[in-house]
């Protein structure tokens, strides 16, 4: 048999939530390099208590429901292994297995997900692209991680704008 690449996303709610859209990067990051598999993508809800984890990996058994077994396995032992996370509560609300053939009969569903370009990312958080590459530079600031070079899930570009512009929000009302 020909090897396929499945396309598998678990989506669970965990408490307490991720810090923010770069804690769910990076928990992706970690399944995916444990799975042997590509990070294909990663969201996070608002108010950060849904995640879902999309990877790549390619199957030449046929075995389609193994690997979403050990998909959600490896999500808990990775999130309870991160600092902070130890006694997390991980309520699976979807596990979805797709091939190449599955994502080709969905064309109502896209495939792939909104993505924004630094100039794009810049005008969400009303900054030039100086200052967007000094934000991206500060660690402490939580900024999301590329998804290639330049590129960023749309998801993880909005939620950052948001809670940046939050956060400003408190700064300029604890300043007057």
């Amino acid at each position: 048999m020909p090897p396929v690449t499945l396309t598998l996303t678990m989506s669970a709610d965990i408490d307490p939530p991720l810090a923010g859209p770069q804690a769910a990067q990076q928990l992706g990051r970690e399944i995916a390099r444990r799975s042997d598999a590509q990070l294909a993508g990663t969201s996070l809800s608002p108010d950060h208590i849904r995640v879902s984890w999309t990877v790549l990996r390619p199957r030449s058994d046929g075995a389609y429901s193994y690997p979403l077994l050990e998909l959600e396995r490896t999500v808990h032992a990775v999130v309870r292994e991160t600092e902070g996370w130890e006694g997390a509560l991980i309520r699976p609300t979807e596990l979805r297995v797709l091939t190449a053939d599955d994502i080709d009969d969905r064309p109502d569903e896209p495939t792939i997900p909104d993505l924004v370009g630094v100039d794009e990312f810049a005008e969400l958080l009303g900054v030039n692209r100086a200052r967007f590459y000094q934000l991206r530079d500060r660690p402490d600031l939580g900024f999301p991680g590329p998804v290639a070079r330049g590129v960023y899930l749309r998801a993880s570009a909005e939620q950052y704008a948001q809670d940046r512009a939050r956060r400003l929000s408190r700064q300029a009302a604890t300043e007057s």
